[in-house]
């Protein structure tokens, strides 16, 4: 698998089916360990970041490229750097957080994620990539090596009163799986179908984006077509109002299980 994923095109909305229990309840920021799987609590972090783009007037430029944050999701180095096209854009990306957008060239930049302590290449990716797009480059293991993803954040923010969340599955050893957005009480071995369903692959995928209300859910993740086969549960996460977030799943360090993390 070379790691590289053509960004997403514009979003879909779809409204959540009724009986699935999505109600506002309390947040909780971090997550239970469900058979040595863990939650990667990255939600408040990447918050902080774009809260700091926004700050520092970071946003995309059809005359400078693109934006561009990092993530680490990777099982084994503290901290992360990001070079494109040679040129050191991001630093210090430590793990389970992203950083800030930085700005990177259009085309086909050749985009290289390093070690940050020991200077060593980890991979290094080509995307195509457009002027004016703001994009993810997550960074996470699989079979001992580091992998990358893009991911297309250029999404426009739902309408007032909503926020919607979308699914990315780079967990291939997991194999099909069921994705369960709901309030964090429901039982969800009494509902009759799973907020989302991804097939095995072997390459990574990314869901549509489904519509909630601002509120906090309950994200779990169960083999497919079993709702008893729990391989993460994420207690609580904070959706706002006119919110955009991807739930972003990683492998473990093997087996069928999923890490998990909340990027917004």
């Amino acid at each position: 698998m070379s790691g590289r994923l053509a960004p997403i095109e514009g979003p879909e909305y779809s409204k959540p089916e009724p009986g699935r229990g999505l109600t506002a309840a309390v947040l909780e920021t971090r997550g239970r360990q469900v058979f040595n799987s863990r939650f990667r609590a990255l939600a408040a972090v990447m918050a902080f970041a774009t809260a700091a783009l926004a700050a520092c007037g970071g946003g995309s430029n059809d005359d400078e490229g693109a934006t561009l944050r990092l993530v680490n999701a990777t099982l084994t180095h503290a901290s992360l750097n990001l070079l494109a096209n040679s040129e050191t854009v991001v630093t210090g990306t430590a793990l389970d957080t992203a950083s800030a957008y930085a700005g990177v060239p259009d085309g086909s930049p050749s985009l290289q994620v390093n070690d940050a302590t020991t200077g060593a290449v980890l991979a290094v990716t080509a995307p195509t990539i457009t002027g004016g797009q703001k994009l993810a480059l997550l960074a996470y293991e699989s079979g001992g090596a580091v992998r990358t993803a893009i991911i297309a954040e250029d999404t426009t923010a739902p309408a007032s009163g909503t926020a919607v969340l979308r699914v990315f599955n780079a967990a291939t050893d997991a194999g099909s799986i069921d994705v369960y957005i709901t309030d964090p009480a429901v039982d969800i071995t009494t509902l009759a179908s799973p907020t989302f369903t991804l097939t095995a692959s072997t390459s990574v995928q990314a869901s549509n984006f489904v519509s909630f209300g601002p509120g906090t859910y309950r994200v779990r993740v169960t083999g497919a077509g079993n709702a008893s086969d729990l391989r993460l549960d994420i207690p609580a996460v904070v959706l706002a109002n006119q919110q955009v977030g991807t739930v972003i799943l990683t492998p473990t360090a093997g087996g069928t299980l999923a890490n998990g993390s909340v990027l917004v």
